[in-house]
Parts: structure tokens; C-alpha cells; sequence
């Protein structure tokens, strides 16, 4: 669905930040779309990936609005475990699902699809990391918000071409990676850092 610009003849691509919208308004459409069209891994780390990560890492500073008691150190040590926390996680999961999950099921891992599968839910991920940050007001509701990436996920599964006996064991991993590796990450730094 690469569309031509009318100006220049060239193809122009469409924005991994719209296909992630397509994901998570239709995820088996959204997928296809991604599989189809989607622009390169680096365009997606670059155009998605790393702007929601910097997002969900900036929005911690909407604390200093909600908490009259916000410590400016503490908030900046808050954002740097969250952007460490998504960005180590986008490396880690293709890397720790080759360990957990049958031979059969891990050659998504080291394809560009298979990596741009793991950045886009982590970005969603990412987003509503951003808007449970910025709307506090709102936890009851935000506080399920990544039910919709694991359901994204368990969607989008099938097509990494996994066989389709294994395809509800990698969805299980995959959302338990993807959702839990960046708290996991996170509770580490909090360790290690000083607060």
C-alpha cells in the first residue's frame, strides 16, 4: 500500500505511526498492512519506536502537575528507567524467545518483520504507558490497556509463519515477554539506581 507522491512519482511510505494505528483498530488487517507495506526495521525504530519510547519516558514528567510532593531527581531517574526499560526490552525478546520456545517457532527472531512485530507492540505498549501517565484521573480504565497489546498480539502471531500447533504457545510468550519485560527491566534499574 506503498502510495505514490503526485509532486515527485516516487513511492512514498506510509507512517509506521498510522500502521500502528491500524493495529489497534483492526489487528489482523493492521498486520497485513505492516506485512505488505511496512516500511524497514530502521524506519520503524527510527519513525515509531523510539519517539513513543522518548514519549512514555518525557510523560513522567506530568508528575510535577499531579504530585505536590514530585522530586524533579526522582522523576528524571523515573525517565531514564523508562526509556532504558522498552529500549532493552526490544532487544532482549527476540534474543530470550529463542531460549524459551521450540526451534520451529524462533525464525521470526532474527527476520525484519519478526523484530518489527516486537517494536510495534512494544510501541503500543508505549503509548499506553503514556496515556496511564498523563491521565492519572483515569487509572481504573487505563490500568487494562494492555490487554489490547496482548490481544494484538495473539492476533498478529500467525503471521510470523510459526506452525500453526505452536501458534498459541508463542502468543502466550510473546505477550508475557512484551508486556512483562519492560517492568521486569524497570524493577531492575529501580534497584540498581539510586533513588
Amino acid at each position: 500500500m506503498a502510495e505514490v507522491s503526485e509532486n515527485t512519482g516516487s513511492p512514498r511510505k506510509v507512517s509506521p505511526f498510522r500502521l500502528m494505528c491500524g493495529i489497534l483498530s483492526g489487528p489482523v488487517q493492521g498486520w497485513k498492512n505492516v506485512k505488505r507495506s511496512g516500511p524497514e526495521l530502521q524506519d520503524v525504530l527510527s519513525r515509531l519506536f523510539y519517539p513513543m519510547t522518548a514519549l512514555a519516558s518525557f510523560s513522567r514528567f506530568a508528575d510535577l502537575f499531579y504530585d505536590a510532593n514530585a522530586v524533579l531527581s526522582r522523576i528524571i531517574v523515573d525517565c531514564i528507567v523508562t526509556f532504558i526499560a522498552f529500549f532493552f526490552s526490544f532487544f532482549a525478546i527476540p534474543v530470550v524467545a529463542k531460549w524459551v520456545l521450540p526451534v520451529d517457532s524462533t525464525a521470526w527472531a532474527d527476520k525484519p518483520f519478526g523484530k518489527q512485530f516486537v517494536a510495534y507492540a512494544l510501541s503500543t505498549l508505549a503509548l499506553f504507558a503514556t496515556l496511564y501517565t498523563l491521565l492519572p484521573m483515569l487509572e481504573p480504565v487505563m490500568v487494562f490497556l494492555p490487554l489490547w497489546t496482548i490481544y494484538t498480539i495473539c492476533r498478529g502471531v500467525r503471521f510470523l509463519r510459526v506452525p500453526e500447533e505452536r501458534e498459541t504457545r508463542v502468543s502466550i510468550a510473546l505477550s508475557v515477554m512484551i508486556t512483562g519485560f519492560p517492568l521486569l527491566t524497570g524493577w531492575l534499574f529501580y534497584k540498581i539506581l539510586p533513588s
